[in-house]
Formats: structure tokens, sequence, C-alpha cells
């Protein structure tokens, strides 16, 4: 659980962006007029070309039939945008308290291999470089990996209280 959470974080801010802006798309679209709207969305009028309908209503009343219908979708999907992108967040708000609770040197092998999917040498190398450097007490890859792993350990639990 704790990998797809960590996994999902950047995948999670790219969707949350994109409902974002469907969703402001989708309110600008409820401010224009019927016929917009209708020409937006209604499906091309050589579809229903020999068709018979059994009510007699005039062009007019039909469009506005299906902008009505049209608006209440349009509002749907805006609700359900708006859901997701709190589950979304909610996901996200869990990983941000896990890596508020770590320290800066584990909060940083976290980050760099969930977030930027970087391999174990170039995380060992930055690690080095950013933490290590000034006290020329550099760490192995295999040693990164042993701190990742613990690293894992304690925000699983962490997690696992955060959820009771």
């Amino acid at each position: 659980m704790i990998d797809k959470l960590l996994n999902g974080y950047k995948r999670n801010e790219a969707t949350i962006q994109m409902l974002k802006l469907k969703i402001n798309q989708w309110e600008e679209t409820l401010t224009k007029d019927a016929s917009e709207i209708d020409s937006l969305y209604s499906q091309p009028k050589c579809e229903n070309l020999g068709v018979q309908t059994s009510h007699n209503l005039n062009p007019i009343e039909s469009m506005m039939i299906r902008v009505e219908n049209q608006k209440e979708k349009i509002k749907t999907w805006i609700k359900d945008s708006q859901d997701k992108i709190k589950s979304l967040e909610h996901e996200n708000k869990i990983v941000d308290i896990l890596l508020e609770s770590l320290d800066e040197e584990s909060s940083f092998i976290l980050i760099q291999k969930h977030f930027e999917k970087k391999k174990w040498n170039i995380i060992t190398h930055q690690f080095n470089s950013k933490f290590r450097n000034e006290y020329h007490e550099y760490i192995t890859s295999s040693g990164v990996r042993k701190k990742y792993e613990g690293i894992k350990r304690e925000i699983s639990s962490l997690f696992e209280e955060i959820m009771k």
C-alpha cells in the first residue's frame, strides 16, 4: 500500500491539475447560450435522417431539451471530477504527512526513489554529495537500500497507526 501511495503521488498531482482544467472548461460551457451548448455537444444532424420520431416537438423545444440534458450531464461530470480530486488530494496528503514525519535524509531517499524514479547508483551519489560529503563518511548503494527498507518499515507502521 505504501509503494502504491508513494508511486502514485506525482500521477495524482497531474490528474488533479487535468481535472481542474476540465472542470473550468465545463463551468465555462455552462455559461454559454443554449445554441452554443447544443452545437458543442449535439450529434451531427445527419445521424437522425430517415428516423421517424413519435413526438411532434418543434426544433427549438427539441434543442432546449437536449441542452438541459447536456447541462445535467456536465454538472454530473463536474461533481464526479470534484469527488475524484478530493480522493486524490486525500491520498497525497497522507504521503505529505508521512514524509514530514521523516528526517531530511530519509525523505530525500524516498523522494528520489518514488517521485523522481532514479536508480540506486544515482540516488547514492546524490545522497553522498548532499549529506555525507562534508564529513567524508560515504555510504554505498547497498547501505542506501538498507536505509530505504528501514524507512519503508517506519512509514508503513506509521501509516497503519494513522489508518486505524
